[in-house]
């Protein structure tokens, strides 16, 4: 991550990074606020790094956020964004899979620039902006279908667990139901929790459940 920031921002690029609101953002401010590059913070994120700041004890390390955070210049207004684009820089916005949000704006006005640099920070479910582009390389969103020339890369941060952990919880919870609710393929999962012993189903949409 930190190389292709470095490599966008001193080839005269923007690093635009769409990033949650929650958990993603405050990760990219932490890893990237020390490389020496003006940083934009727009969206709901900014929002959601503050009641974190404002609840200091369930944080790891408040003091290294602060920090970051405090380094990052917010976009509080629409109208500052055209400032923002003018000069090489990193953007963190919403939306982290580009549905709405201001990571619309910038894509608009960034799409056509070869040095920028498009950076996907987390999973990007079926059907959204994000996941499209990925899968047919055209940008679709708000009245554009466009196939970007700035670079798109694809990283593999992740604020969820793997198979094994999952199965580790599994047998020491020792639950009396498992219900897989978030991913792509669960039937073999589901299959090895049942060899385990225990009631488990990967429910698609519509089915309806008596919890």
């Amino acid at each position: 991550m930190r190389e292709i920031v470095q490599e966008t921002v001193y080839g005269g690029g923007i690093a635009l990074i769409p990033s949650f609101a929650v958990g993603r953002t405050q990760e990219m401010l932490l890893m990237l606020h020390d490389l020496g590059f003006p940083i934009f913070l727009d969206g709901m994120g900014i929002e959601a790094t503050e009641i974190m700041l404002n609840n200091r004890e369930f944080l790891s390390n408040p003091h290294a956020l602060q920090r970051a955070f405090s380094r990052a210049r917010k976009i509080n207004r629409s109208r500052e964004r055209k400032n923002v684009i003018a000069n090489p820089c990193i953007v963190i916005t919403t939306a982290g899979m580009m549905n709405g949000g201001p990571v619309s704006y910038y894509m608009k006005n960034l799409y056509n620039r070869e040095k920028c640099s498009l950076i996907f920070t987390g999973y990007q479910v079926e059907g959204t902006v994000g996941r499209t582009l990925i899968d047919t390389g055209r940008y679709v969103n708000e009245g554009l279908n466009v196939k970007p020339k700035m670079r798109m890369e694809q990283m593999d941060f992740s604020a969820h667990t793997d198979r094994s952990h999952i199965i580790k919880y599994i047998k020491k919870s020792n639950p009396g139901r498992v219900i897989f609710v978030h991913g792509d393929n669960p039937d073999g999962l589901v299959k090895d929790v049942r060899a385990m012993g225990f009631d488990c189903i990967a429910p698609k949409n519509g089915d309806k459940l008596k919890v």
